[in-house]
């Protein structure tokens, strides 16, 4: 198995990654109703 497929499939998950933890971070938000603030989320 050469690079290239594998290069494609470690970006592919970390894509599928970012997907999850994005929405994750708008739900704890304090603007949406969550309980940390921007610099909260940024430190964590």
């Amino acid at each position: 198995m050469g690079w290239l497929p594998l290069g494609f499939v470690s970006g592919g998950l970390a894509f599928l990654e970012y997907c999850v933890q994005v929405p994750a971070n708008r739900i704890d938000y304090k603007v949406f109703g969550g309980p940390f603030s921007l610099m909260e989320l940024k430190v964590i």
